[in-house]
């Protein structure tokens, strides 16, 4: 199933994909059935991320120097194109797409034999719950106008008793 032509990176997936040899794996429009190895995703924590935050990825198993893409599926997204290190591992870190739900990241790239090697991790996009944060913070300025207008308060409070004319 897997073939290499004089120059170039096949990987033998579910849809065959060619690309030159100095380009990324160009990432299949389907997700590939067939996986290597598991990924490690945001170290190894919860696979459940929220979207616009990082997620950084690491798969390993790849022929040294290898050219390596990181792909978002269900709708193919790439998240990054990374050359492998000396020891074969990949590591990327990218935005979380606003894609909410259950996906799985898959890297591509060839092994040492220079077959198709695939990793892959299943994760979960959930909405960023939070407003993102806008303006100064004003708490400490508050803190000193209250201060300043009691204190004026009481200053008000000292003239008017003191003006009181005394009763005989």
């Amino acid at each position: 199933m897997y073939t290499k032509p004089l120059a170039g990176i096949c990987f033998a997936t579910a849809l065959f994909i060619c690309a030159p040899d100095s380009a990324a794996p160009v990432p299949p429009s389907v997700k590939p059935t067939t996986v290597d190895a598991a990924m490690v995703v945001n170290g190894g924590a919860s696979a459940s991320v929220a979207s616009g935050s990082l997620l950084s990825m690491q798969a390993a198993g790849f022929a040294p120097s290898a050219n390596v893409t990181f792909t978002l599926y269900s709708d193919p997204t790439v998240l990054a194109a990374v050359v492998a290190d000396s020891s074969g591992v990949a590591k990327a870190t990218a935005t979380v797409p606003l894609l909410v739900g259950a996906h799985t990241v898959v890297a591509l790239g060839n092994d040492a034999s220079n077959g198709a090697h695939v990793v892959a991790s299943p994760i979960t996009i959930r909405e960023n719950g939070g407003l993102p944060a806008t303006g100064a913070a004003v708490g400490g300025i508050l803190g000193l106008g209250l201060i300043a207008l009691l204190a004026g308060a009481a200053f008000l409070r000292m003239t008017l008793v003191r003006r009181q004319p005394v009763k005989a």
